[in-house]
């Protein structure tokens, strides 16, 4: 019976990805999700996809909204976190 991976079945599956891209620590993301720093090595290196079309197509969309957000923010301490945010969103992919 072949095994399926516990990162793909894991609930938080969405978030562990995103640290993933973000690359973050194996080590940090397993303490943080309760799952093995190998789990998460081999779903990275055989699950990880890269994005279609249309999921660029999203995240562009979304980084667009951060930047508006950014030129409308009332301080630039506002700004510069909207900034930061659109950075990290772009940094994932």
């Amino acid at each position: 019976m072949p095994r399926t991976c516990t990162i793909c079945r894991h609930l938080e599956r969405h978030a562990i990805e995103a640290e993933l891209r973000a690359s973050a620590s194996y080590r940090d993301i397993a303490r943080r999700h309760a799952a093995s720093k190998d789990a998460i090595a081999r779903h990275h290196a055989n699950h990880m996809h890269r994005l279609t079309a249309t999921e660029l197509a999203v995240a562009a969309n979304e980084i667009l909204k951060l930047l508006d957000k950014a030129e409308t923010s009332p301080s630039w301490n506002a700004t510069i976190l909207t900034i930061r945010e659109a950075r990290q969103l772009i940094q994932k992919f």
